[in-house]
């Protein structure tokens, strides 16, 4: 923790640095993951964004595990199921199969092509859920321009949160020289997953192994920042950021996944009146309390709860 940023007689304020730090990732069993493509060839996708989308999907399908689980979403006016959650396996043809054929079609129907493919990984539940340490993860591969069915971006974005909070959770693939950014970034964001900006079929593969590693290198889950102040101490957030409250008391900060051996980076500022902080000092007793909470990954595929307690104490 730095010094005070100000001194001023009735207030004081400082800024706390926070790194959190995952460990090694667990050894041992390596549990399956399901995914769900979904698939826009709608008339926002030239055609041959449309081919480099096919052949990328094609050549990314190799860096998928051969225990992991499939499906793909065809969208356009409608959607369409291509292809119900199956294993990869040791050959991949299969993929490269379904989207024979398919070509750009009008309309871009993208909510109902996400519902879909959110309802084929619930289904799937009974596969990956026998693997503590599985993920269940959408990726959306789209230019981002919905014409068809709910098309707001903040009922997008709040969709893939829910999903995400009943542990679906999605990343998007940007597709095309002007993709709609604030769509596709909102939902990754809420979605706990990543947005890739792919142009070529070498950056739609280069994204699918980019998903699969990262779920690889995982160390833990669900980790989320939890800062509890002591009475008269404000927790604000830095440049303007929000923080979100908690129902047992103080604000939290998401981290979700942290890779191995990865550092978390969290600046906050807590602030009170100058005649508190002497008292707190003076008892000893800390400005805050920092509980981090977090599904750790065990060598046997599995998971265990994790929380550490840290005391930010006012400076001496």
């Amino acid at each position: 923790m730095s010094s005070p940023l100000q001194d001023p007689e009735r207030e004081r304020e400082w800024r706390v640095d926070l790194a959190v730090r995952a460990g090694p990732a667990a050894g041992g069993t390596v549990a399956p993951h399901g995914f769900a493509l979904v698939l826009d060839r709608s008339h926002f996708v030239s055609p041959v964004q449309w081919q480099a989308l096919r052949a990328g999907v094609v050549r990314g399908a190799e860096a998928f595990a051969a225990q992991d689980y499939l499906a793909m979403v065809l969208v356009d006016r409608h959607q369409r199921l291509l292809a119900s959650p199956a294993q990869l396996g040791a050959d991949r043809r299969w993929v490269a199969a379904q989207l024979d054929g398919e070509d750009v079609a009008d309309g871009a129907n993208l909510c109902g092509g996400w519902l879909r493919a959110r309802q084929q990984l619930d289904d799937a539940l009974w596969v990956t859920g026998q693997h503590a340490a599985s993920t269940r993860r959408i990726l959306l591969c789209s230019a981002g321009y919905p014409d068809t069915g709910i098309a707001d971006r903040s009922t997008l974005v709040e969709l893939a949160r829910g999903a995400r909070h009943r542990g679906i959770s999605t990343s998007t693939l940007a597709m095309g020289d002007h993709p709609n950014l604030p769509l596709l970034e909102g939902m990754a964001e809420a979605g706990g997953g990543q947005c890739y900006p792919v142009r070529t079929d070498a950056d739609v593969s280069a994204a699918i192994a980019e998903e699969r590693r990262r779920l690889g290198l995982r160390a833990m889950r669900g980790v989320v920042l939890r800062l509890v102040p002591s009475d008269g101490v404000r927790v604000e957030p830095p440049d303007g950021g929000q923080l979100s409250p908690h129902p047992g008391g103080g604000v939290t900060v998401p981290l979700d996944d942290l890779l191995a051996d990865e550092e978390r980076q969290v600046v906050i500022h807590l602030a009170c009146q100058h005649a508190q902080w002497e008292r707190l000092r003076a008892a000893q007793a800390p400005l805050a309390m920092v509980h981090t909470d977090g599904e750790r990954f065990t060598a046997r595929g599995g998971t265990e709860y994790r929380t550490v307690l840290l005391p930010v104490h006012p400076p001496m």
